[in-house]
């Protein structure tokens, strides 16, 4: 009788078994987070189509209504849709969809002009500093969202004081090793420019940490928040390519890191607001071909532009419009106004075919998910708009575009 061979395989130690926890938990939460994430983009793709339409008629409808009862019910619908698509674009900025302009940027000049903004947030109960180092601090960021993350993280600290306390912001650069980036989801060894925020609150549990940057998750009682803030907050450092981190025990406060990766660029100064383009006005007896997939936005964003007096050809996807440019090459097209994410063909492989036949047309996007697409949009040297979309943007900058053309 033959023995059967067993392989002979390492078991663990408990000591190797306790120190891979840490980071299997690491990897457990990243990847919760990034399904979290991908769901809250998908809805809240959809959501932006339901608005373009909701808000978009609710604004048609206001301008049809006389002053009254009824004319301030669709101011109320407006509220409601206005709040609406701000926490639709919160969900796309946690799960890394939404906009964001990155230049480098001097982390502590920056911040320190937002420190009077600061101040007055927490008030006068709350002892604030702001602790810089003595040597540049630069990273590739979009200022707006810096400012917007530790406004959140500012907010947080404050609710976490109500008797008041010491909340102090850092910056500084810091250089990890590989140890340090071991459970810090994909972050290379290097240097990084660093914030902190740090309180003498009143801390944060275990089990609230593991949840804490997840959308909708609040400690608050019902109307004392969105359960956005630090989901945002966490959305935008992804979307940097940092980690955030947070460390606290009951009762004995609480810190936020933020890493970004280091920039050795030269900073830009923070750019003003460039002009908005001048146009003849808003309505038009041109053509425009209305490219979209959802139904219902396709028909309001055509009801939108007859209103004002222009001709529009409606398109189901990509390869309805080319097929009816093909087909109909003598007639004029002075416009393509289209979504970029559709099934069958997508926005760039429509204006992508059109260049390849030949065709120029000028061609304006229009995007639930601004953030991937207007990077290659501005490479393909057209504008994106993103989605909801008022019917006087819309308006503007079609009428901006076609002016622009005849220039």
């Amino acid at each position: 009788m033959k023995r059967r061979r067993t392989s002979q395989k390492s078991t663990p130690k408990a000591g190797e078994i306790a120190s891979r926890l840490p980071s299997l938990e690491h990897l457990i939460q990243a990847q919760r987070m990034e399904a979290v994430g991908q769901l809250a983009g998908g809805v809240a793709h959809d959501f932006n189509n339901l608005l373009s339409v909701i808000n978009g008629y609710s604004n048609m409808l206001l301008e049809e209504t006389s002053p009254g009862p009824a004319r301030e019910w669709v101011e109320e619908i407006q509220k409601a849709g206005r709040r609406a698509a701000e926490l639709t674009l919160q969900l796309l900025v946690f799960s890394r969809r939404g906009a964001s302009q990155q230049r480098p940027l001097e982390l502590k000049t920056l911040i320190a002009g937002f420190d009077s903004t600061f101040r007055t947030l927490v008030g006068e109960q709350i002892e604030y500093t702001l602790e810089t180092s003595e040597e540049p601090v630069v990273a590739r960021a979009d200022s707006r969202q810096i400012e917007q993350v530790l406004l959140n993280l500012i907010v947080n600290a404050k609710d976490a004081m109500p008797k008041g306390g010491k909340l102090a912001l850092r910056v500084a650069n810091v250089e990890l090793a590989g140890g340090d980036v071991a459970d810090m989801n994909g972050l290379a060894a290097g240097k990084y420019a660093l914030l902190e925020v740090i309180d003498t609150g009143m801390g944060i549990s275990p089990e609230t940490i593991r949840r804490i940057f997840e959308p909708f998750f609040t400690t608050k009682p019902k109307g004392g928040g969105t359960g956005l803030g630090l989901a945002v907050a966490y959305g935008i450092v992804k979307q940097h390519h940092g980690h955030i981190e947070v460390f606290s025990e009951p009762g004995r406060g609480a810190t936020f890191r933020i890493y970004l990766p280091y920039c050795g660029e030269t900073p830009e100064k923070t750019a003003e607001s460039a002009p908005v383009a001048q146009s003849s006005g808003v309505g038009g007896t041109e053509t425009i071909l209305v490219v979209e997939d959802e139904e219902r936005v396709r028909d309001y964003v055509a009801r939108v532009l007859s209103r004002k007096g222009y001709h529009v050809i409606p398109a189901r996807n990509g390869e309805d419009a080319l097929d009816y440019l093909t087909t109909h090459s003598t007639e004029k097209i002075d416009l393509v106004l289209t979504d970029m994410v559709m099934p069958k063909m997508t926005g760039f492989e429509l204006a992508a075919a059109l260049r390849g036949r030949g065709i120029r047309i000028p061609i304006l996007g229009v995007s639930g998910y601004y953030e991937e697409v207007h990077g290659e949009a501005g490479s393909a040297g057209f504008t994106i708009l993103q989605k909801p979309v008022s019917p006087q943007v819309l308006l503007k900058n079609v009428r901006a575009l076609l002016d622009a053309e005849k220039a």
